[in-house]
């Protein structure tokens, strides 16, 4: 049996998200998806990087922080900006990245495994620890190696982001803004590749995610280009787009890169493999677990190499790692303070703040298992509808649909089942979340968006605001809105993974997945 090609028709015209079998003007539509796109660009590239400086930044945090701030409209702007600088991690990027370099560094990040796990001192204390002014840098006599001369708590591949906005030797701000366009350009093209996938799952009218996209984006806030999560969201989507579109090199790349620089995008590999297997792709399935090998090889060989079995105290350290604040362990935790102030206290170690007390010993556990279990229930539901879909005429497209929901499902199961949920996680979802919740219309995909832009505003206001005001002890009111977003996140997950009715074509009996046709390669 032969499958039509998944490939758009040419003479069909594109139309608006939400108005399949209505013609409309193609020029009014590619002004709209243009307007879209510049809203993106002023987000993204443009109103993220609009923010303080550093020394501004820390100087009404410190106002905020005693009560002193004036209650003028000049000040609510600097602070608004200040909170939008959010260069804390960034700080710890350039640090690790002229360590290696053999440049001066920021010597509170630049530590071993044994410096990290015990009590941090608070930042907001004291001199700047990221202020070269206040606090001297440390001048090394050689380059450092990282993992054997100074823990670094992700994989080898953060050096390829970490380390070219650091050559130019820009200084802390500079820093900031070359490695946040970067970001923003990663997500950029991460929603390109979301735009191919949607011409591939709906091929006679493409939804576009843009729209949708920009707005979340401004709602999630600075932290998406501030962090290097963005190299997921690539990895994520150019993975799906080449296991949609039969570019197995492509998706091995994508895979590989996502690996070696944060490992999360490993979790797309077994519900790929449901959809490699349904097909009969065998040799797409060798090719991009392949070179996904090869790129893993050739990036973290050489750190292997010279760090040897230092490199593993990556795994140390987050394994050892306790509920962190945002957990959703550590909000029922937090929560409990309602009925036992003692019954948890916050701590400061990891280089994050973290929630302990006797009921971790149970919560720690399940956090550990929940989303591997998770993970494992995923996958069966994906094989489930693959299996619906075979040997429909459109059971390509409907197994393509399925992995890239079921993918998107994980990752978020990932993070709210996890011992760790730090903000800058919902970046992973910003493209290809919001790409699996716009495949649907009307109410239902009015009800995906409003999950996901629900957690993506609850995150930000959380990180600049509530936590600031509510986080100290840490306080019960805190827990509750940190568990809100959580549970929204899973709402979110859940609700992409139940198909609309009617939406899946009745599976003739005893009809087995059509062997792929060479008519279906995109070239």
């Amino acid at each position: 049996m032969r499958l039509p090609s998944l490939e758009p028709t040419r003479s069909t015209p594109e139309l608006p998200a939400g108005e399949a079998g209505a013609p409309g003007p193609a020029s009014a539509l590619q002004r709209r998806r243009g307007r879209a796109w510049l809203v993106w660009v002023l987000v993204t590239f443009g109103l993220w990087n609009s923010c303080a400086s550093h020394v501004s930044a820390r100087w009404s945090d410190q106002q905020l922080a005693r009560g002193t701030s004036p209650l003028t409209p000049a000040f609510g702007l600097a602070a608004l900006r200040g909170a939008g600088t959010d260069d804390n991690d960034i700080s710890r990027y350039l640090a690790y990245a002229n360590a290696m370099l053999g440049r001066p560094f920021q010597p509170y990040y630049v530590r071993s495994l044994d410096g990290w796990t015990g009590p941090q001192p608070d930042k907001s204390v004291g001199p700047d620890p990221d202020d070269p002014l206040q606090t001297p840098p440390h001048r090394p006599d050689r380059p450092l190696v990282p993992y054997r001369d100074f823990l670094v708590e992700y994989p080898p591949g953060f050096f390829l982001l970490a380390v070219p906005p650091a050559l130019l030797g820009l200084g802390l701000d500079g820093y900031r803004l070359l490695f946040s366009l970067a970001m923003a350009l990663l997500l950029t093209a991460a929603l390109l590749a979301c735009h191919r996938i949607a011409r591939v799952l709906r091929p006679l009218a493409p939804p576009s995610p843009v729209a949708a996209a920009a707005l979340l984006a401004l709602l999630l806030g600075t932290v998406a280009v501030r962090r290097f999560d963005a190299i997921v969201a690539l990895s994520l989507c150019l993975f799906l787009d080449g296991c949609l579109r039969r570019k197995p090199v492509l998706s091995g790349v994508a895979l590989g890169i996502g690996v070696v620089t944060k490992l999360v995008p490993m979790l797309a590999v077994p519900l790929a493999l449901v959809h490699w297997v349904a097909l009969r792709r065998w040799r797409d399935l060798a090719v991009a677990l392949g070179v996904a090998g090869l790129v893993v090889l050739v990036v973290g060989g050489p750190f292997l190499a010279v760090a040897g079995g230092q490199l593993l105290d990556v795994l140390r350290y987050h394994g050892q790692r306790p509920l962190e604040v945002e957990s959703t362990g550590a909000a029922l935790l937090t929560i409990g303070r309602f009925c036992d102030p003692a019954s948890a206290w916050r701590v400061a170690a990891y280089g994050c703040d973290n929630v302990v007390g006797p009921g971790d010993r149970f919560l720690l556990p399940l956090a550990g298992l929940a989303p591997f279990v998770a993970t494992a229930a995923i996958v069966v539901w994906s094989v489930v509808q693959t299996r619906r879909a075979s040997g429909t005429a459109e059971g390509e497209r409907l197994s393509g649909e399925v992995l890239v929901r079921a993918a998107c499902a994980t990752l978020a199961a990932s993070m709210t089942l996890g011992k760790v949920f730090s903000a800058q996680y919902m970046t992973w979802l910003l493209p290809a979340g919001v790409l699996v919740s716009v495949l649907d219309t009307g109410s239902r995909r009015r009800t995906a968006l409003g999950l996901l832009g629900g957690a993506m505003l609850l995150t930000q206001l959380n990180q600049h605001i509530f936590f600031g005001l509510l986080g100290e002890g840490p306080q019960p009111l805190m827990g509750a809105l940190i568990l809100g977003r959580n549970l929204l996140v899973m709402a979110w997950a859940v609700w992409v993974l139940v198909p609309a009715p009617g939406s899946r074509a009745e599976r003739p009996a005893g009809k087995a997945f059509p062997r792929a046709e060479p008519a279906l390669v995109h070239r």
